[in-house]
């Protein structure tokens, strides 16, 4: 703070005064901005987590493998709810938004599994442990910590995030019931006591 004679403290306080409440309306501007793009930030990592079941199911495809793999699903499962815990939230729920994430999933992968060809060149296929799988984990990772971000920030989810959940979705290739069921797992979702 520069210091200022006596005379000239009292001339300083309104602007010192109008820099604090400029901070401060910034801060209470700014907010709902920050707020939505956590929670954009979240519905876009859900997004594309999606978007790599039609790769996962080319590369499923390709090599006669099914598309459920259950030893995988517990794995997808212990990983979301240690990962929520440590996140300060409550794994149950978590672990059954992931079990919803698991379950569209599937479904998209069989959608996409019904409409393709299978003569699908392997090669132009990503590898499904070497790239794809890597790649959901850290989106896994991800939408835990900004689920924890938007729950501490702007408290639980509400029916009101439908738009902008759909808004981020709409580009899925999840069907709109298969949106409601995500949308509907997600609002349990909680901070842990």
């Amino acid at each position: 703070m520069t210091w200022l004679p006596q005379e000239h403290a009292l001339l300083a306080l309104p602007v010192r005064l109008g820099r604090v409440c400029l901070v401060l309306t910034f801060l209470v501007c700014a907010s709902p901005l920050a707020l939505a793009d956590e929670t954009d930030q979240l519905f876009a990592s859900l997004a594309a987590r999606l978007a790599y079941m039609p790769d996962v199911a080319r590369y499923k495809l390709a090599r006669g493998i099914a598309v459920e793999d259950l030893p995988r699903e517990a794995i997808v499962l212990e990983n979301s709810g240690a990962a929520a815990t440590l996140a300060g939230l409550d794994p149950t729920t978590v672990s059954h938004f992931f079990q919803v994430q698991i379950d569209v999933a599937k479904a998209i992968q069989m959608r996409h599994m019904n409409a393709s060809d299978k003569t699908t060149a392997a090669e132009s296929i990503p590898d499904l442990d070497g790239e794809i799988r890597p790649a959901l984990d850290r989106l896994g990772d991800q939408i835990i910590a900004l689920l924890a971000e938007c729950l501490r920030s702007r408290g639980n989810f509400k029916t009101a995030d439908r738009t902008a959940f759909d808004r981020a979705l709409e580009r899925s290739p999840l069907t709109a019931t298969e949106r409601q069921q995500l949308f509907t797992s997600l609002l349990p979702v909680r901070l842990r006591d």
